[in-house]
Parts: C-alpha cells; structure tokens; sequence
C-alpha cells in the first residue's frame, strides 16, 4: 500500500501531539489534574502592595478580596461553589518593572495535607523590561478539602534570550 507524503505526516503529526498529552499527563502524577486547578483571574496589575498568600473558603472572604482588587464589577468567582471549591489567592506585592509573574503549577495530595505549588517568575539580566511598579496576583480554585492547605513557592527566573 502507498502512503502519500501528506497523509504520512498527518499521522507523524499525530503521533508527536499523543507523545506530548502522555507527558503532559505524566506530568500531574501525584498532584491534581488541570481540572482540579481553575485559574480563575491572573495578572501584573492590580495586585496588592505586599505579598500575601490567602486560602479563600466562603463567599464574603472573597468578597472582601474583591474589593480590594476592585473587581467587585467582574466576579471570575461567581459561579463558584465555596461548599467544593476553596481559592488559593497569591500576592507577589509591588514589583519594580514588568516581566513579573505568578502562576498555581500544581496541587498535590501529600497525605495529610494539600499542597499547592505555586511558580514566582522575575526576568532575568538580560531580558529588557519596562520600568513600572507591578503588582502580579492569581486566584486560583482547586478541591475544597478538611485537610490543611499549604502553599508551596517556587522561585524561578525567566530567560528572554538565548
């Protein structure tokens, strides 16, 4: 049987895009699944002056952190269900320029408790950035739970060029 060039490199396509979700998946082996993590708002402003990291677990918890991000007009966590879901907020605090970042990698189940790994990004020497006070921040919801939650920081930096 002959195979066309195009219809090879479908399947070669293929093949490559089913290795990478195998990975992806074997990634999350012990911790939750991106299911589980729910980035519910991200971003470089907006944030508060001081870092801070909360475990949201009622809905006038929230509220109150709402208002102090001043996104009362646009709840992300409207629909959200405090009786299964809980919200890990994180707080970089004011940072000099751009290029600042936070993000929840992932929840792990260590037994006794919940562990949530969370990745802090700063630029490195040779990325250029603009000179501007940020103020990165992410809620997040994963499972709620009756174990202890904590969260776990990593700190990495951010290469531009290579």
């Amino acid at each position: 049987m002959k195979w066309s060039i195009g219809v090879m490199t479908g399947l070669g396509l293929l093949l490559v895009l089913l290795a990478g979700s195998a990975l992806a998946a074997g990634d999350l082996a012990g911790g939750a699944s991106p299911a589980q993590v729910q980035i519910l708002s991200r971003a470089s402003q907006g944030g508060l002056a001081q870092p801070q990291t909360m475990i949201i677990q009622d809905r006038a918890q929230m509220d109150q952190v709402l208002m102090r991000l001043r996104l009362g007009h646009r709840d992300p966590a409207a629909k959200l269900d405090f009786s299964r879901q809980q919200v890990v907020a994180v707080f970089m605090g004011q940072k000099p320029s751009a290029g600042y970042k936070v993000e929840v990698a992932r929840v792990e189940d260590r037994g006794d408790k919940l562990v949530v790994v969370v990745n802090r990004y700063r630029p490195g020497p040779d990325c250029m950035t603009l000179s501007v006070l940020t103020y990165p921040y992410v809620l997040a919801a994963i499972p709620r739970t009756d174990k202890p939650v904590s969260v776990e920081m990593v700190d990495k930096v951010r290469h531009c060029r290579r």
